[in-house]
């Protein structure tokens, strides 16, 4: 701003004040959107300015101290921590999904999304978050973050993952122990009594598909072969894929059966597409030999398999979304007691 038009500028909030009636620092305040000026000196202020035809300048070309005067509100935003899951599983459609819903609910609602992978919990700079977010998104292991103390008091929510306890936050997940239940019925409706189902030995023991799966077979007089390997996945920093020489193995031991089964579970659709053409190379043809049921829906993996195997879609999409309305709601309700949010997966046929 040149003098000609600073000493024009103050001149001119001088007339203001003089045709309002008011000190010149009232016409700053109405001027800068303070507190303080009651609603009758605003308008009077505002008819002055109107009557001489005064504008005045843009905020940041107004003279006087930049300390004084309103500061913009930062927009909001969420900070979403991704940790103990690796660059390669995270790469899996229907982890792709989870954040999907959690960018587009974030967008819909007016949030900035700030994404954070971190490999150790000496990256997560709690200070840093406190200044910048107004809430947490967490993705992976909790624990070590909970009992850290790094969030300080930042609400936080939990997407995924199938732990039963509530590790001081609210947890948004699907519900797991329904899954194995779904794909015995599915199976059992369609006239099998001898199955099997793949999974690791993790999977098997802590996500409780493989025994859900087994007792409902067993309660209505069936039989499930549970096969098991602890290097099925190979999950690394660059890739999440199946071991080809491991579920061969399985499946030949579940072809070799002195019954050999007639449906199959497997734990993902990364399982499904793999185990086809294992399945043909073996003698057993999908949807003739045997009919196979997978687990979450993930079309980039399975729309090529033919016929496409029976679902169990957990809806991925669905809980990040509820995973921020969660979070949402946590920030106007911290002193809440801790929930646990459950979708319910459900199941789509076979073509």
């Amino acid at each position: 701003m040149n003098d000609t038009t600073a000493t024009t500028e103050h001149q001119s909030i001088y007339t203001v004040a003089r045709e309002a009636g008011v000190s010149v620092a009232t016409v700053s305040r109405v001027i800068n959107n303070r507190a303080g000026v009651k609603p009758r000196t605003v308008g009077a202020v505002r008819a002055a300015m109107a009557k001489i035809g005064y504008e005045p300048q843009p905020p940041n070309r107004r003279r006087g101290p930049r300390l004084n005067r309103p500061r913009e509100r930062r927009k909001r935003r969420v900070a979403l921590l991704i940790y103990g899951i690796s660059r390669g599983q995270l790469r899996a459609p229907v982890y792709a999904e989870v954040l999907q819903g959690i960018e587009t609910a974030l967008a819909d609602h007016g949030f900035g999304l700030m994404l954070s992978y971190i490999d150790g919990l000496h990256q997560l700079r709690s200070a840093m978050l406190k200044r910048e977010v107004d809430g947490v998104i967490i993705f992976g292991r909790i624990k070590e973050i909970m009992e850290s103390g790094s969030l300080g008091a930042l609400p936080c929510v939990r997407v995924m993952g199938t732990s039963d306890m509530l590790e001081g936050c609210d947890h948004v997940t699907y519900n797991n122990r329904v899954i194995g239940e779904l794909a015995a019925r599915y199976l059992l409706d369609r006239g099998h009594t001898c199955c099997a189902h793949i999974s690791t030995p993790a999977q098997a023991r802590h996500e409780y598909r493989g025994a859900d799966f087994a007792s409902v077979m067993k309660r209505a007089g069936g039989d499930a072969i549970l096969l098991t390997d602890p290097d099925l996945i190979e999950a690394t920093a660059q890739y999440n894929r199946v071991n080809r020489s491991s579920l061969e193995a399985l499946v030949r031991t579940m072809a070799d059966s002195p019954v050999r089964p007639t449906g199959l579970f497997v734990n993902s659709d990364l399982l499904a597409a793999a185990v086809y053409p294992i399945l043909v190379e073996q003698g057993i043809h999908p949807g003739r030999d045997i009919d196979v049921v997978s687990c979450n829906n993930e079309e980039i993996l399975v729309s090529s398999l033919h016929p496409r195997p029976a679902e169990i879609d957990i809806h991925a999409t669905a809980i990040g979304r509820r995973g921020v309305d969660q979070l949402l709601w946590r920030l106007t309700n911290r002193n809440a007691r801790v929930e646990r949010i459950l979708i319910e997966p459900t199941l789509v046929a076979g073509g």
